[in-house]
C-alpha cells in the first residue's frame, strides 16, 4: 500500500465500515467505499492492492477506534465503578 493523506485514509476507511455495516461484507463493492468516501475507485486502487485489502484495514480501523472509544471512557470515569460501567456500556453500544 502506498501512504495517503492520513484524514483521506481514514475517510476512505470509515467509509468501508459504513458501507460493511449497511450491505454486509460480502456485497460491498470497491465503487460503493469511493462513492461514499468521496473519492475515484482509481485512487482506492492506488492505495490498496485489492478488495479483501480493504476491508481487512476497515476491521482493523473499526477496532483502533473501539479501543480508543474504551480507553477514553475508562480513562475518564472517575472511580472504579464509574469505569467498570464506563467499559460495559461502550461495549454495548
Amino acid at each position: 500500500m502506498r501512504t495517503a493523506p492520513p484524514d483521506r485514509l481514514v475517510a476512505i476507511l470509515a467509509a468501508a465500515c459504513a458501507a460493511i455495516c449497511e450491505q454486509g461484507a460480502d456485497a460491498v463493492r470497491l465503487q460503493d467505499v469511493a462513492t461514499r468516501a468521496g473519492v475515484s475507485r482509481a485512487l482506492l486502487h492506488y492505495h490498496f492492492s485489492s478488495r479483501a485489502e480493504v476491508l481487512r484495514r476497515a476491521y482493523e480501523h473499526a477496532d483502533a477506534e473501539a479501543d480508543r472509544l474504551v480507553a477514553v471512557a475508562v480513562a475518564t470515569a472517575p472511580g472504579p465503578r464509574e469505569r467498570l460501567d464506563a467499559l460495559l456500556e461502550t461495549h454495548l453500544l
